[in-house]
């Protein structure tokens, strides 16, 4: 089934979040920047939770101090960057234990395990879930993507100021959120749920209108719940949509399921 509790944002490129399930993971970023102790990661800085995030993007690479600089200030550093770099710095050494930040001469690296970052479980977690989608487990599809999902806390890196790493990061795991998302519809249709297809299919649309994959989702989760006119429409709503907007037809699978559905309508 689609996880519970999603709210919306005010940002449209977003998707609803989900609701926080009991995870023991030591850092997050799928959405607010921190660790499983909260008050701890309260008490970061806005430029300290920066840092602490592209250092945990990077996974096992050294992070060099200009791109670090560059992270925090963009083209426009003060001439004390380095200093309050290394001040920064000093105030998350403090904070994590067992020496996690490790100094190099080109850089900084954060020594943490793959199964310690919420994105990089979440990864491990939609693999396995396609996985089983790819071999028609449909049940444990919707186990393990249901779980994945919810280690989703609001947008990804949601509440730190964005440089060009973090940026590219946070749109690379929303769409693999979405992407989630869908898998998690088709196993749901795999096992008959249409009701919950056409509802999550509809949610993905009203924050991404021109998602192709999510009104393909939407066309098959109507036709399947015996609505085909409602699918034909769909179909209609997304050609004009697309021409609007982009001055594009709906793509060649999108065309050959609304011939399909007319077939048989």
């Amino acid at each position: 089934m689609l996880p519970k509790g999603a709210v919306p944002t005010d940002r449209p490129c977003s998707i609803p979040y989900i609701d926080n399930r009991t995870v023991e993971v030591m850092f997050r970023i799928l959405g607010p920047v921190g660790m499983d102790d909260d008050t701890t990661a309260a008490a970061f800085s806005p430029k300290q939770k920066a840092i602490l995030a592209v250092l945990l993007v990077s996974g096992q690479r050294t992070v060099p101090v200009k791109q670090l600089v560059t992270e925090l200030w963009e083209d426009n550093p003060p001439e004390s960057a380095v200093a309050n770099l290394r001040t920064y710095l000093s105030g998350l050494r403090g904070a994590l234990t067992e020496n996690r930040i490790v100094t190099r001469q080109s850089g900084y690296l954060l020594r943490r395990s793959g199964d310690e970052l919420d994105a990089e479980r979440f990864s491990v977690q939609c693999r396995t879930g396609r996985t089983a989608l790819v071999e028609r487990d449909f049940d444990r599809a919707v186990e393990q993507l249901d779980n994945a999902l919810g280690l989703w806390r609001g947008r990804a890196l949601d509440d730190v100021p964005m440089g060009p790493t973090l940026r590219m990061h946070s749109i690379s795991l929303e769409e693999q959120r979405l992407a989630a998302t869908e898998d998690l519809l088709r196993a749901n249709l795999g096992l008959g749920d249409t009701t919950t297809v056409v509802a999550g299919a509809r949610h993905i649309i009203a924050w991404e209108p021109t998602r192709e994959s999510a009104w393909y989702l939407l066309m098959l989760g109507l036709r399947d719940a015996g609505n085909p006119a409602g699918a034909l429409k769909a179909f209609r709503d997304l050609r004009t949509l697309l021409a609007s907007q982009l001055g594009i037809e709906p793509c060649a699978r999108l065309a050959d399921l609304h011939t399909r559905i007319l077939q048989r309508a």
